[in-house]
């Protein structure tokens, strides 16, 4: 079994993240569409959260709790 230089293993499948930011906040929602791009650069972005393992949240405390209780079987960063 081989390493990557992450120390991965070279045979396992790449993490996905989902990325959502607060609308209302206009950094937030610039970073995330940076993210996404360059998420979807290197084949980790998942569009749909439930396809993801990580589901990254830009915004505020609130933000964060919101997407913690609809997606409570995913861990939320």
């Amino acid at each position: 079994m081989s390493q990557s230089r992450n120390g991965r293993r070279a045979d396992t499948k790449p993490r996905r993240l989902s990325v959502i930011a607060d609308p209302l906040k206009r950094e937030a929602v610039a970073l995330a569409e940076k993210m996404r791009a360059w998420l979807k650069e290197r084949n980790a972005y998942a569009e749909d959260p439930a396809q993801a393992d990580v589901q990254v949240v830009i915004g505020g405390d609130g933000m964060v709790v919101r997407a913690a209780r609809v997606l409570c079987d995913l861990p939320v960063l």
